[in-house]
């Protein structure tokens, strides 16, 4: 049943992604357009290049915050609105309602993730600069692996990646629980959503400072003058940071998913 409701959710929500995807494509297209003809005495041109610029560069900034927008909106309109009275007469669990629309946030935000690099790609392909980051990191590959410091850069790069799947799924469910606890006021949903967010990110801003100070130790601040190695000591204390990070972020996301799946399953306040 997950699969069918999240075939279906994916081809609801993309009539908003494709023509995002499409308008960043043309954008870059656009743009370069513009960089391989050159025009340097026509005014008008060097205008619209100009603007072309400005605005790719908006676009790009942009397309991960109304992926964002879009998630919420979906989520919210589907689960808690009049939309939501046919929703949840569907024969199906809370919990797959809730891991549908995961799984769908996921998998757009993702999407929305690579359509920025292969944008990128399209924009500076022949221009030089793949070749010349290119060279930097194989530099910087060689250096490390002559200072013995590859097998430490792998880690802390696997450390990264499964850091960053874990954040991503943090902030898809800190927002879609912060818009289920809204659902539980009688007036001015949004408006609690809004208020349970900032709530919420506080409380974790504190926690967060509060383990930092206490429970977490971290020699290298204190005297680096002592460190016999000090480059294995930067990147174990990155490691430690980002364990740190990944670990608070995945119970919170853990506690999230259990406040979202309580609200629809027990509490549901449809509008």
């Amino acid at each position: 049943m997950l699969s069918k409701l999240l075939k279906y959710e994916l081809k609801a929500t993309a009539r908003w992604f494709l023509p995002l995807y499409i308008a960043l494509i043309a954008l870059t297209l656009l743009n370069k357009l513009t960089m391989v003809i050159e025009l340097p005495d026509l005014l008008v041109f060097n205008l619209l290049k100009g603007l072309l610029i400005v605005f790719y560069v908006l676009v790009i900034i942009f397309t991960t915050v109304v992926t964002m927008i879009l998630l919420i909106v979906r989520f919210y309109k589907n689960l808690y609105t009049d939309e939501g009275y046919l929703t949840h007469t569907l024969p199906v669990k809370p919990s797959a309602q809730l891991n549908c629309k995961i799984l769908s946030g996921c998998i757009w935000t993702v999407s929305s993730f690579f359509m920025q690099i292969i944008s990128l790609f399209i924009l500076f392909a022949g221009t030089g600069l793949f070749t010349e980051v290119a060279d930097v990191f194989t530099e910087i590959g060689e250096f490390l692996k002559e200072a013995g410091l590859m097998d430490n850069l792998i880690v802390t790069l696997i450390i990264f990646a499964i850091t960053m799947l874990i954040s991503l799924l943090y902030s898809l469910l800190m927002m879609y629980c912060s818009i289920s606890l809204g659902s539980l006021f009688n007036k001015h949903k949004i408006i609690g959503a809004i208020f349970s967010y900032f709530v919420i990110y506080f409380v974790i801003q504190l926690i967060s400072m509060i383990l930092m100070f206490v429970g977490i130790e971290t020699p290298i601040l204190y005297d680096i003058a002592e460190v016999e190695d000090f480059s294995i000591e930067v990147f174990n204390f990155v490691n430690l940071m980002m364990i740190f990070s990944g670990g608070l972020s995945l119970i919170c996301s853990t506690i999230f998913y259990f406040l979202n799946h309580f609200v629809i399953s027990k509490k549901l306040n449809l509008e």
